[in-house]
């Protein structure tokens, strides 16, 4: 195997580009996890001295794990059906297709049992629609960061496809 200086490793003979990404989850999941209920008022009057605050952190790693790991799923998924080479359009549709209609649902709900999990009086659907919002965006700029890897990655273990990348950007 051969390993390139960004985590990743091609199989010879096979042309599969393995990831080693487990740094970049290990700070984003728990980063996304932490920060988007802090900025978006999820909290609401819960405060350090009540441990729903504290366990409200478990809960939003758990959704940013579930969110993150999921998209990846389907992220790599796709990259076995589509590639930017053959039918770009239909990739770049299908990330973005699941890329929101996975992480959206997915919010919307977990929020939903978090307000009645954690005593609120009624749910803040403002609130939602902010959070999915910023984890969709999130989605799409993590799924980018993943493809520009990949697409890297190509051209440094692959070079007879460095025209093909050139052509795309």
């Amino acid at each position: 195997m051969k390993f390139a200086s960004t985590g990743i490793k091609t199989i010879p003979g096979e042309g599969v580009i393995a990831l080693n990404d487990r740094t970049m989850r290990m700070v984003g999941i728990p980063l996304f996890g932490v920060v988007i209920p802090n900025i978006t008022g999820l909290f609401g009057h819960l405060g350090v001295q009540h441990l729903t605050y504290w366990l409200g952190y478990l809960y939003f790693i758990l959704l940013s794990a579930a969110i993150w790991h999921g998209n990846r799923y389907l992220m790599f998924r796709t990259r076995r059906r589509f590639t930017w080479f053959d039918r770009p359009i239909e990739k770049i549709i299908l990330l973005v297709f699941n890329n929101v209609f996975f992480t959206t649902p997915l919010t919307v709900a977990w929020l939903c049992l978090w307000y009645r999990w954690a005593g609120f009086s009624a749910i803040d659907w403002n609130t939602i629609f902010t959070v999915a919002l910023i984890n969709v965006i999130c989605v799409l700029f993590v799924t980018h960061i993943y493809e520009t890897v990949f697409m890297d990655a190509l051209s440094y273990n692959f070079p007879s496809l460095q025209w093909k990348i050139n052509a795309i950007h």
